[in-house]
């Protein structure tokens, strides 16, 4: 099958923008930090998990954080992102809505911490990166 080389099939979009999203789960149950700030443009918008705004950030700033989480309270963790939802906005954005499980163990307790992270995806050549990060904690009702 002939394909001209700057247009995908949507289903290749969607497997390109799968890999990406793929890439945050090794990087996270590798603690490797710099595969993680990979998937990212720099810089990118990102909201983590406190609420805390970091506006244009580097992969560097992001590294850094990450190897503070994954070196303390997530040093043994585990996670998996499970995509609810994948919508293109376009030719080259696309919104995606993660559910992300950290299975965790500390000396006190184990546990399972859920998100949900809505992050929005730009292509850039033949990959796709995240230039926009969401994460919000689900609360248990009291």
């Amino acid at each position: 099958m002939h394909r001209t080389p700057h247009r995908y099939h949507a289903h290749d979009k969607v497997e390109m923008v799968k890999h990406s999203v793929g890439r945050l789960e090794q990087a996270w149950n590798s603690k490797n930090t710099y595969l993680w700030a990979s998937a990212f443009t720099e810089p990118c918008q990102y909201i983590d998990a406190l609420g805390t705004f970091h506006r244009d950030w580097s992969h560097d700033a992001n590294a850094q954080l990450h190897e503070k989480v994954w070196h303390g309270p997530y040093q043994r963790s585990h996670a998996r992102f499970l995509i609810e939802s994948l919508e293109f906005v376009g030719d080259h954005a696309c919104m995606v809505i993660l559910h992300a499980e950290i299975h965790y163990v500390t000396d006190e307790k184990e546990g399972v911490l859920e998100t949900y992270i809505m992050l929005m995806a730009e292509q850039h050549g033949q990959e796709w990166l995240i230039r926009y990060f969401q994460n919000t904690p689900i609360r248990s009702p009291r």
